[in-house]
């Protein structure tokens, strides 16, 4: 296909953007408010569970990795993205922090009016996220410069070219591509092999606040500050 023809070997960070919380929940306060109990209670899920590989031996074991990588690419969890149909994994990452924050303010409030129905809820809906940022370094397709030849590479509603590309990379056997935001300005890589995603870090995390009324999403980096309005 003419529209791979441009490939880039990318060699650097990619900022991933997943549900999570911002404070951690202590799972025992339900069940006891004395600290002893819940003593007891660590101790207990420490001795029952699995011991896991060390991080040097087994990459997928690294902090942060399950979340921020494997997740999309267990089976279980496969469904149909931009750039997949469903019957195969693709992981997502943005060049900039503010494109991951516009792709998923997105989804985060379609979901909120479509499968939910709380498009007329009189209170603001609050989402908290968590910013990874994962090395990536691979030769990529590099559909950026192609929009002229296919509109639908960026088509804000329908995914059928996306899914079109997709199938045809992951079937080549083409680690991913890089392609322009369908929501804003940046760039996405999209990847379909997870040995080419390495080094998790934290980077941030944030909150989004849902504003029914006026169909606004709110994202704070700051607890309490707005850093970003969209609509």
């Amino acid at each position: 296909m003419a529209l791979f023809d441009q490939a880039i070997h990318y060699e650097g960070d990619l900022y991933r953007n997943v549900v999570s919380l911002r404070v951690s929940q202590n799972l025992a306060d339900d069940l006891s408010s004395d600290p002893d109990d819940a003593d007891l209670f660590v101790r207990a899920e420490l001795a029952s569970k699995p011991r896991l590989p060390v991080p040097a031996i087994n990459r997928p074991f690294e902090t942060g990795y399950g979340q921020a990588v494997l997740y999309p690419f267990v089976q279980a969890h496969w469904f149909a993205t931009r750039f997949s149909d469903g019957s195969y994994p693709a992981w997502y990452g943005s060049l900039e922090l503010e494109t991951t924050v516009h792709e998923t303010a997105y989804h985060f409030r379609r979901r909120l009016i479509e499968e939910v129905g709380l498009s007329h809820h009189e209170r603001p809906i609050v989402g908290e996220r968590r910013v990874y940022r994962v090395a990536a370094d691979a030769l990529m397709i590099d559909l950026r410069g192609k929009l002229g030849e296919e509109p639908g590479l960026t088509d804000p509603q329908s995914y059928v070219v996306c899914q079109r590309v997709g199938r045809e990379l992951q079937q080549r056997r083409h680690p991913g591509a890089l392609t322009r935001s369908a929501r804003c300005a940046g760039d996405n890589a999209v990847l379909f092999d997870q040995h080419y995603l390495s080094n998790v870090r934290d980077h941030c995390y944030l909150t989004y606040r849902y504003q029914p009324a006026d169909g606004m999403v709110e994202v704070e980096r700051t607890p309490g500050q707005t850093w970003l309005r969209l609509n």
